[in-house]
């Protein structure tokens, strides 16, 4: 039997190629960004050769392939399997450089395969994996640009998740650790759009108020030539109006209830309070619309009197 088998190694080596050939070949075809050529190859190279040397770089390649032909989930997979390999520290960036890829896909609404599995249809949300990838970023490259990015979206996440402190949490730490990356900039103005939303959905905190406030001054300080400055600015007075417009509100009530006294209260109240915001307008006008009632008035008693 041995006698006629050496024969058909040979000639399979012919017709195939060795393992060495096949993995130069898909080398090429990755290279040439033959997507599906390298999905099929690599496969086909995983099942013959299940103990490959080439393994690792195998799976990576796989995993890129599976990206460029829209099946991130199975691309995160091999990723996954490429990172647990460990050894060799190449293409690692670009591993997680497509994890991150990855998660902005998963972030944007992608559903994944149901359990991972390609056969499947793709109905399972991807959500929450989108946290972890953007977590496994900036734990294994703490210092990259990639690692600020990845801060910066899971704050958007959490935002939108209604998770303020988190939110917060996570733009600090960007601001803290890249103090000169462009991202820090923004990162001041979406805290003080986290403060804003927080306080129409938890109504109007007055911590929150105060912490805008300190926030917008640490930024000011930061980066006083900001080109974002106009927006903190306005961020900040949409928050200030807010926390105004509930003491105009008040005095409205008042208004209509024909009580003059309580009305000025709270419009008195108002402009030496948030004397910037745009109610504090109105309040003035409202104010001086009193006065000058009351002044009528009394022009009309002294009238009646001398009458």
């Amino acid at each position: 039997m041995k006698k006629y088998l050496l024969p058909f190694i040979i000639v399979s080596s012919l017709i195939f190629g060795s393992e060495e050939e096949q993995f130069s070949d898909l080398k090429t075809e990755f290279h040439n960004k033959e997507w599906s050529k390298v999905v099929s190859h690599s496969q086909e190279m995983i099942k013959k050769y299940p103990e490959s040397v080439f393994s690792k770089e195998i799976n990576f390649f796989r995993a890129v392939a599976y990206y460029h032909i829209d099946d991130p989930d199975l691309a995160n997979q091999y990723l996954t399997a490429f990172l647990e390999m460990g050894g060799s520290t190449r293409y690692f960036e670009d591993a997680l450089k497509y994890k991150y890829f990855i998660a902005e896909k998963f972030e944007n609404g992608y559903y994944g395969h149901l359990f991972g599995v390609s056969a499947l249809p793709r109905f399972e949300s991807m959500w929450e994996s989108a946290y972890q990838l953007y977590d496994e970023v900036i734990v294994s490259i703490p210092r990259s640009d990639l690692a600020a990015k990845a801060l910066f979206r899971k704050s958007a996440m959490y935002l939108l998740d209604e998770q303020f402190e988190e939110s917060i949490e996570s733009l600090n730490n960007l601001i803290r650790r890249f103090p000169r990356n462009p991202l820090a900039q923004e990162a001041y103005v979406n805290i003080a759009k986290v403060y804003r939303k927080q306080i129409k959905v938890l109504y109007l905190d007055p911590r929150c108020y105060e912490l805008a406030l300190l926030n917008k001054k640490r930024f000011d300080m930061e980066y006083p030539s900001s080109p974002l400055k106009i927006e903190m600015e306005e961020v900040v007075a949409d928050i200030v109006d807010y926390f105004a417009e509930d003491i105009y509100k008040s005095a409205i009530y008042f208004d209509k209830r024909n009580n003059s006294e309580s009305s000025i209260m709270y419009l008195r109240s108002l402009v030496q309070k948030y004397p910037t915001s745009k109610y504090a307008i109105y309040a003035t006008q409202k104010i001086a619309a009193y006065e000058l009632s009351l002044d009528k008035k009394k022009v009309n008693e002294i009238a009646d009197i001398v009458n």
